[in-house]
């Protein structure tokens, strides 16, 4: 195994992290004052749970892959000591997805106080520009104490080496690891932070055939400057300022022109430096709170930390929150001018104006109607209903990177109930939105200039004597890739009913849905789904769930399939009775 050989000056890191160290331990009378409460509190007290979820699978489909027989056991346990929390998780299954270990993923988030550990696969933010929720292997921790003091740091693997394989494949990646520190400080005036962030690859963790390929491993520094600023009253200030240093090659030669360097950096010839910034001034006024804003970022502005990040644009923005009428009408609004091409190296630059609205009206206290718009780009998952509606398998929606870069978004919901609320409770809803998608970010390219429309109505009774929901919903989904229009369209009608003192729950589901594309039928979907629950003294449940389906498919034929699922979970709460301890209760009781 290759050892990680960081290419920068370790000394200036290690002399922060000291500083860091000796700046917490500067707090000796306040953690001796955490300490005090020890004896207070129950020595030990655990709680947990653990379920075991087993799958049976049927499918007339001779093409079909999946296994006829699946589990899945998960474990929790949560011990806490004189206050400190530690959550330990374990799941092992006999679907291995992309692993090649039944043990897939773990975590250790233990917390006291104002302490909070991370361990495992885990994930931190720290802002979208530096550190933004980027997922990794190994450890971090948060101290919140009362002092206005916030300190946040993290070490880990980003990105796990991987090789390509022998028919040429894939793509191969370097090792990555990452280390990045966040302090901050609050008062009554406001808030300041700031942030340091690294990241770099393994070079010896590929071979170095593979820059044959374009894949040489990469550096980055990034800083940022946060902060929030009460400047007089009602008026406040915000500001977010990131500098991301990136090497696109650490096996380029150093560069010794580049001026104002940062010391414990190296700097090649493959360097480039970015800056994202946005800053806003906020008043809030008897009629609603009213800000103008600034945002720009560098093209190509880049951070390992994160996974997206959208670059070259500057927007100019003005906002407003607010509500009339008793709270029945409130608003917010965004509106302002984006350019892009900022370097002048497009050949199109393209100017517009960008909006965010949201107006909710309740005119009634039983009537609520939302609208919205916005055309700011912003990540979102392209999923329809119907993925849910005719799924059969479980473990279908693991996936939670498969994000498309939407840049319009328009709707409204309405929701109108009915009945006395005592014995009768109806309700109607409508939902109806539009999103055009700009840029894919995923392996999708096919979702580049997308539209998609969608809409949903639905009913919904409840009868209250007998603990009866039956509803009905209707779903429409249209989408327009290029030259191809994708329909699909169909209703679902379900049922619930809870027995025995609402210990069994039962529940029922038929739906219907059919597919065209330009106008050409390509298939439909019906399925049946009945599931039943039992709870017994809320320690133990039994979940039973039958899903039939058949599906026919112009190029496939028909088919079927049954899915049975069969889950058992068992929850607990535990704290151990030391002898004395009750004798010693009713002590301090009698003292009172």
């Amino acid at each position: 195994m290759n050892l990680i050989k960081i290419p920068y000056k370790p000394i200036y890191l290690q002399r922060l992290i000291l500083l860091l160290i000796f700046f917490i331990a500067g707090w000796p009378f306040s953690f001796a004052q955490e300490l005090s409460n020890i004896g207070k509190s129950p020595l030990l007290t655990t709680s947990g749970g653990i379920s075991l979820n087993q799958v049976f699978y049927h499918s007339g489909d001779t093409l079909s892959q999946r296994n006829p027989y699946s589990y899945t056991l998960m474990a929790n346990l949560n011990l806490s000591v004189y206050g400190w929390s530690v959550p330990l998780s374990a799941v092992y299954s006999n679907r291995q997805w992309s692993y090649h270990q039944p043990f897939n993923q773990f975590s250790l988030h233990p917390s006291y106080k104002w302490i909070r550990l991370h361990a495992g696969y885990t994930s931190m933010n720290f802002s979208p520009y530096t550190l933004g929720g980027h997922q990794f292997l190994g450890g971090g921790i948060e101290l919140t104490p009362d002092n206005g003091f916030k300190f946040s740091a993290m070490f880990g693997r980003l990105q796990k080496r991987i090789l390509q394989d022998s028919a040429m494949e894939g793509e191969p990646a370097f090792r990555r690891i990452g280390t990045g520190l966040k302090a901050e400080y609050s008062n009554k005036f406001g808030n300041i932070g700031v942030i340091l962030f690294y990241a770099t690859d393994d070079k010896h963790s590929l071979p170095v055939t593979e820059d044959s390929l374009a894949i040489f491993p990469q550096e980055n520094l990034t800083l940022g400057f946060s902060g929030n600023v009460n400047i007089i009253r009602n008026v406040t200030a915000s500001v977010d300022y990131s500098r991301s240093i990136l090497s696109e090659n650490t096996l380029s030669p150093e560069n010794d022109v580049i001026k104002n360097k940062i010391p414990f950096f190296t700097y090649r010839e493959s360097t480039r430096r970015f800056n994202a910034l946005k800053a806003g001034l906020n008043y809030n006024s008897f009629i609603g709170a009213i800000g103008v804003g600034y945002e720009r970022i560098d093209p190509g502005y880049r951070t390992l930390g994160a996974y997206y990040n959208s670059n070259d644009f500057v927007n100019y923005t003005l906002s407003y929150g607010g509500s009339f009428l008793k709270n029945r009408v409130s608003l917010a609004a965004s509106f302002g001018l984006q350019q892009d091409n900022l370097n002048g190296r497009k050949e199109q630059e393209n100017t517009r104006t960008v909006g965010n609205l949201n107006l909710n009206l309740t005119p009634v206290e039983a009537l609520g109607i939302s609208l919205f718009y916005s055309n700011f780009y912003n990540f979102t998952n392209i999923k329809t209903t119907f993925e849910n509606i005719n799924t059969t398998n479980p473990y279908g929606h693991l996936d939670t990177l498969d994000f498309t870069q939407i840049s319009e978004n328009i709707g409204g919901s309405l929701n109108l109930r009915l009945g006395n609320k005592i014995k009768i409770n109806q309700a109607v809803n409508l939902t109806i939105s539009y999103q055009e998608a700009s840029q894919t970010q995923t392996d999708n390219p096919a979702q580049a200039g997308s539209k998609f429309y969608t809409a949903v109505a639905g009913y919904n009774l409840r009868y209250v004597p007998a603990d009866l929901a039956p509803s009905l919903m209707f779903n429409y989904s249209r989408s327009i890739m290029d030259s191809v229009t994708t329909q699909i369209a169909g209703p679902s009608i379900s049922v619930r009913k809870s027995l025995m003192d609402k210990k069994m729950n039962l529940s029922a589901m038929f739906s219907y849905n059919h597919s065209m594309m330009n106008r050409q039928k390509q298939g439909d979907n019906t399925l049946l789904r009945l599931a039943a629950a039992y709870n017994i003294k809320k320690s133990h449940q039994f979940d039973l769930s039958c899903i039939t389906a058949w599906r026919n498919n112009i190029k496939r034929g028909k088919s079927n399939e049954l899915t049975v699922m069969l889950t058992y979970r068992y929850n607990f709460t535990w704290a151990p009775v030391f002898k004395g301890s009750e004798t010693k209760k009713e002590n301090n009781d009698e003292s009172l």
